[in-house]
């Protein structure tokens, strides 16, 4: 049910921009310090949200996502982070 309501809640694009922003400044900061790979994007980070979303949508409250999000926090790690 928590699901369902962050699913279908209206959306801010004020609200929107400054949450983009917010996560493009944090990927910015967190690519300069070596804790994500390089190349790592807003773009990618949002695409993650969105797959989250999508498999919280699909599954309800299936608990398959902790690992859907390890494995991908692994991949956009930088190298010389354990």
């Amino acid at each position: 049910m928590t699901s369902r309501r962050l699913l279908e809640r209206p959306v801010d694009p004020r609200a929107t921009q400054r949450l983009r922003d917010a996560v493009g400044e944090l990927t910015v900061r967190a690519a300069e310090a070596g804790t994500v790979a390089p190349g790592v994007t807003q773009a990618d980070i949002r695409a993650l949200v969105r797959a989250m979303r999508g498999l919280v949508h699909d599954e309800g409250e299936v608990q398959s996502w902790p690992r859907f999000l390890d494995i991908h926090l692994a991949g956009l790690r930088a190298a010389s982070v354990p």
